[in-house]
């Protein structure tokens, strides 16, 4: 398993909302019902953004059917995805997310979503084809060259027509100190380890590795894949500098 696996592991067992969307309100010991009734109120929110400004940018007449939600967390936007869907997968490299969001949709009485664990080949959804593809705040925990595989798999399950909306982050806004204790932290794991301690976490809480994507490569891949039609947002994640592309296959 690739160590930020690992590390996203670790959140799905620990500290579940948090590490879907990093604000205090939603760290385990104060997630209390207004907070997980607005985590939900959140995902419903940005899925009606995406929808319509698909139909504004690339297909008035778009509408999601065979949905994929790559890295779905505990199913903040699979949810909502869900109700506006004949039927959704959600993909999750951790077991532990995947266990979370089961009980959400167990709660939100949803039947037509499949939860699968993600590999970097996409094994588990085999032959499966999508009109609509999401993943938002989730390559950017994934290093770049493991990710642009992954992002070529994902456009392996794409259908003619299909709309994908992906999320990268390719650049830091940090002096040169924070950049040399972001290295330390991912690369020397005893550090942040011993950081966790000095702010009164436990030893072993996880590190939130980001990482910065060359949007040349990117663009590259989506071109040789007959993805000819891209609307592109920007982003910006506490310095934490993004593009969210949407894209449709020819």
């Amino acid at each position: 398993m690739k160590n930020s696996d690992k590390q996203w592991e670790k959140y799905g067992s620990k500290d579940p909302y948090f590490g879907v969307l990093s604000s205090n309100k939603y760290r385990i010991n104060n997630l209390d019902n207004d907070a997980y009734l607005d985590f939900f109120k959140s995902g419903d929110e940005d899925l009606k953004i995406i929808i319509s400004n698909i139909k504004k940018y690339l297909d008035a007449s778009f509408e999601p059917r065979q949905s994929l939600d790559f890295g779905c967390g505990v199913g903040r936007i699979l949810i909502p995805l869900a109700k506006n869907s004949l039927h959704v997968v959600g993909l999750d490299i951790s077991e532990s997310m995947l266990a979370e969001a089961q009980r959400n949709c167990e709660l939100n009485h949803l039947q037509n979503i499949e939860l699968i664990k993600s590999d970097d080949d996409f094994s588990g959804i085999a032959e499966k084809k999508f009109n609509f593809m999401h993943s938002f705040i989730v390559f950017q925990h994934i290093s770049p060259k493991r990710g642009e595989k992954i992002l070529q798999n994902m456009l392996d399950h794409l259908e003619s027509h299909g709309v994908g909306v992906v999320h990268f982050t390719y650049y830091r806004e940090a002096s040169p100190l924070e950049k040399v204790k972001e290295w330390v932290n991912k690369y020397i794991p005893f550090v942040h380890n011993l950081g966790n301690l000095f702010k009164g976490k436990a030893f072993d809480y996880p590190l939130m590795q980001m990482n910065q994507y060359d949007l040349n490569r990117l663009f590259l891949i989506l071109q040789k894949r007959n993805i000819h039609k891209i609307y592109i947002e920007m982003s910006n994640h506490g310095g934490y500098m993004g593009v969210i592309l949407y894209f449709q296959m020819i």
